[in-house]
């Protein structure tokens, strides 16, 4: 697997190694390792690249963690981190334990934490505004990080992982970049000389004439100018991390996420679409007609006739499937990349889904078609995809047709980082305002209503700001996030349930404060009475006076109850009713405003 080289950054917070774990006086390592192995934390400022030792509320902060053999020093690779940061409490459990709750609650966290795999997404506004939207807040709430204006009602929106930025087109000039933090401001990019014509990806590539800036940052120059890109070059999770450029003198150029180039391959004349297939080594050419090309290197080149023309030609990530299409037809070819056949066309002829085809995206194994009018999406199994057999197609309604978009608005359909592995895409609906996940293996004809809707003006295009752990180098891994909140954090890192957890304490300058967080205490002060007190998380009790209602469950069988617990002194007290002997459960059942939590409590009934 090729990885891009970045400069190393980093001031040492915590250091473990195997089984029996030391660390510095400001950090926390969980000794009970079950492999051996020396994991380093620390931070870095994701703008400078620079090694820091704290963060700013609000603003982008990079985690790196380097694994590494204790005994060789080799460097410990392809390892699927989790982490996240918590504000530093004296409720807070274990390092191991906190690791251990979050992989069996499926990645749930308290209030006040950070998951660093959450994703942020920016969305163009036709007001000429992009907005960066948090979908872990609430739909029903403002769900809006931050806003900037950018010239423009179209254009491209990508974003830089490495840098938490996201770029968006501009009507009079370079792209520009617009840090993903509350209060930003956006700038151009700088170095790209005097070129009239950028070409972005979702994925952070930027073209402009022969240059070709990699999403780290990294520069290379083409020998004639670049007049498209298409992603390719999938690591282990289907994400594309490399790059096809297409140059003005027919050629294709594919290169690799760390910068790399290959050999340029002859295309065909008047090549319309082109895409890459790395596991053949193969690339695809349409040219409007109904001719595609496939050149495999140096064993072969072949052509086959496609059912239809086609302009548009994407790859599969696992580089078997590749579907061709033209975007003033409502028809679609999937071809087998390895031999170059036509596997199955679909001419959609049936109201209300005929109609050409705006967007093509791939999750799992199934291929998404977002329609012209951006009414409906169909989710095509690829799997299923053979010759003489029907069409594995089910249309998924987004909503009312849409008329008012125009050719440089876009992309509504976006390939989630989160989602591939489960088959998932997001669609944006301009009208509804509103983004909505589409399954593979949902079986809806609907569109599930889990998404988030969008705070501002009618949006126009979507791009998604992938969280998690990424190995940028071997045996180092590296991401990014916000801390909303002033005060000490710690982050929590973890390779999974039997693996290692490390935490590393650090503190977070700014004038936001943690949202308030409570639980309850729970006694059984008399037989079958509850006594219950409200305490921050320094154990102070709160004052609560009137009665609330608290939901009582039982761990060892579905005994369930709701009790009224009324005040009574300091705290409040409950009945049990006709509770089981054994652990229970005590949970406030009362609405709070957001972001109030009051964490429930356990307590043991006597016999």
């Amino acid at each position: 697997m090729r990885l891009p080289q970045v400069a190393v950054a980093g001031a040492l917070l915590a250091v473990a190694t195997g089984p029996a774990a030391t660390a510095q006086p400001a950090a926390k390592i969980d000794p009970s390792f079950a492999a051996t192995l020396t994991a380093e934390v620390s931070l870095f400022d994701p703008a400078k690249r620079t090694p820091v030792d704290r963060a700013r509320s609000g603003a982008p902060i990079g985690i790196t963690v380097r694994l590494t053999d204790p005994v060789t020093g080799a460097p410990i690779t392809d390892e699927h981190l989790a982490g996240w940061i918590r504000p530093v409490a004296a409720s807070n459990s274990p390092c191991r334990e906190a690791a251990r709750s979050y992989f069996v609650s499926s990645g749930r966290l308290p209030s006040g934490a950070t998951d660093l795999d959450r994703s942020l997404y920016a969305l163009r506004h036709e007001d000429g505004t992009v907005s960066i939207v948090d979908w872990e807040k609430s739909i029903a709430s403002a769900n809006i990080l931050a806003i900037a204006r950018v010239p423009g009602r179209g254009g491209a929106l990508a974003a830089r992982r490495a840098s938490y930025t996201f770029l968006a087109e501009t009507s009079d000039g370079p792209p520009v970049a617009i840090p993903a933090m509350a209060d930003t401001t956006p700038h151009p990019l700088a170095g790209l000389g005097a070129a009239h014509h950028h070409i972005l990806t979702p994925t952070g590539w930027l073209a402009a004439d022969r240059t070709l800036e990699t999403p780290h940052g990294q520069r290379l120059t083409l020998p004639v100018p670049v007049t498209a890109l298409v992603p390719t070059f999938p690591d282990s999770d289907g994400i594309e991390r490399g790059v096809l450029a297409t140059l003005a003198d027919g050629t294709v150029v594919p290169v690799h996420a760390d910068g790399t180039a290959a050999p340029a391959i002859h295309g065909v004349a008047a090549t319309t679409g082109a895409a890459y297939a790395p596991a053949a080594e193969a690339a695809i050419f349409v040219d409007g007609t109904t001719t595609l090309t496939i050149d495999y290197g140096r064993r072969s080149r072949i052509a086959t006739s496609l059912p239809a023309p086609a302009d548009r030609v994407l790859v599969h990530p696992d580089g078997d499937f590749a579907v061709a299409w033209s975007d003033s037809a409502p028809t679609f070819s999937i071809i087998e990349v390895a031999t170059g056949t036509v596997t199955q066309a679909v001419e959609l002829n049936a109201p209300p889904t005929d109609q050409p085809i705006r967007e093509v995206a791939f999750a799992g194994r199934s291929a998404f078609a977002l329609l012209e009018r951006l009414d409906f999406v169909l989710v095509v199994d690829l799997a299923q995809a053979r010759r003489g057999e029907p069409a594995a197609v089910r249309p998924v309604r987004i909503g009312p047709p849409v008329g008012a978009v125009t050719p440089d608005q876009g992309p509504f359909l976006i390939e989630s980082a989160r989602g591939h592995a489960g088959g998932v895409v997001l669609v944006l609906h301009p009208d509804l305002s509103a983004a909505f996940p589409v399954k593979e293996e949902s079986g809806n004809a609907t569109a599930a209503m889990n998404g988030f809707r969008v705070r501002a003006g009618r949006p126009v295009g979507l791009a998604e700001l992938e969280g998690g752990f990424e190995e940028v180098a071997p045996g180092r891994y590296e991401a990014v996030s916000i801390v909303a909140s002033g005060g000490d954090h710690e982050v929590v890192v973890s390779g999974g349930i039997g693996r290692f957890s490390a935490c590393a304490a650090f503190p977070v300058e700014g004038g936001g404060t943690a949202p308030p967080a409570f639980r309850l205490l729970a006694d059984e002060a008399t037989p079958g009475t509850l006594r219950l007190t409200i305490v921050d998380t320094d154990g102070n009790p709160q004052r609560w006076p009137a009665p609330y209602r608290v939901r009582l469950q039982a761990l060892g069988s579905h005994w369930r109850h709701m009790a009224t617990a009324v005040p009574d002194g300091d705290g409040h007290v409950a009945h049990l009713g006709a509770s089981p002997s054994g652990p229970l459960v005590a949970t406030f059942a009362e609405a709070l405003p957001t972001p109030i939590v009051i964490a429930p409590a356990q307590v043991r009934r006597k016999p």
